[in-house]
């Protein structure tokens, strides 16, 4: 065997002349066939193996009359995702769901979610159904009878536009409520949903929800100008939250 050298040619020993020589291994065919038939490893696998190199381990399979494998069940040999991969534990497997969870995660995505959403949340104080219940008796009832008390203007810059109109509470609804809840010694995280709407109902008949004396009409710019400042929603995100 020669190699080509910066002063020319030179010939290297081939075969046991060679000191890496390993033996002569891929000459043994019950080895080979075990390794690359039977444990379905790649020829480069057998070829490390054998200590020679892959165009001689190509060569010597060939030789044995050992069928080589198409690429298509090569590529699918390789495949080591999931429960094919020999150090597979189960830790990609969603616990709840049984889904693929998210790398870094303890559950899928899905499951994640609705763990966030409702009682599952940090942040939970079971307020939420309450408030919608109550806010929605306010904009049918008690919004309509400020805004007549008031003659249906802003009492702020006299502006009567239909439409534009806000009933402003003086002092706000979710501190009314969360006072109301108090004093009944109510924890709204530890009820059912059934539990909180009939609190629901109930604090809508309190006077301190009911009182016209808390409101006062405004337009939508000074609504937003009453909700700046300390204590208030900043800017424009009272929206939602304040809108009656």
């Amino acid at each position: 065997m020669m190699a080509r050298m910066r002063g020319g040619f030179r010939w290297r020993p081939v075969g046991k002349l060679n000191p890496a020589f390993k033996g002569g291994l891929i000459s043994n065919r019950p080895l080979v066939e075990r390794l690359y038939v039977q444990e379905k490893k790649s020829l480069r696998q057998v070829a490390r193996e054998c200590g020679c190199a892959l165009r001689t381990a190509a060569r010597w399979v060939q030789k044995h009359g050992i069928p080589t494998r198409d690429m298509r069940e090569t590529l699918r040999s390789r495949d080591r995702r999931g429960r094919r991969n020999p150090n597979w534990r189960g830790t990609s497997v969603c616990p709840s769901c049984g889904g693929k969870k998210n790398r870094g995660a303890g559950t899928c995505l899905g499951c994640r979610s609705k763990r966030w959403r409702g009682a599952g949340h940090p942040s939970f104080r079971g307020r939420a159904e309450i408030m919608v219940i109550i806010r929605a008796w306010i904009a049918k009832f008690w919004r309509h009878a400020v805004m007549s008390r008031d003659g249906f203007r802003c009492l702020d810059c006299g502006d009567r536009r239909g439409g534009n109109l806000h009933a402003h509470h003086l002092k706000p609804l979710y501190l009314i409520v969360h006072e109301a809840l108090i004093e009944r010694g109510l924890d709204a995280r530890k009820m059912t949903s059934d539990e909180r709407l009939l609190v629901a109902d109930d604090l809508c008949l309190d006077p301190r929800v009911r009182d016209l004396t808390n409101g006062v009409t405004l337009c939508e710019d000074c609504h937003e100008r009453r909700h700046r400042g300390p204590g208030t929603l900043p800017g424009r995100a009272w929206r939602g939250a304040y809108a009656i």
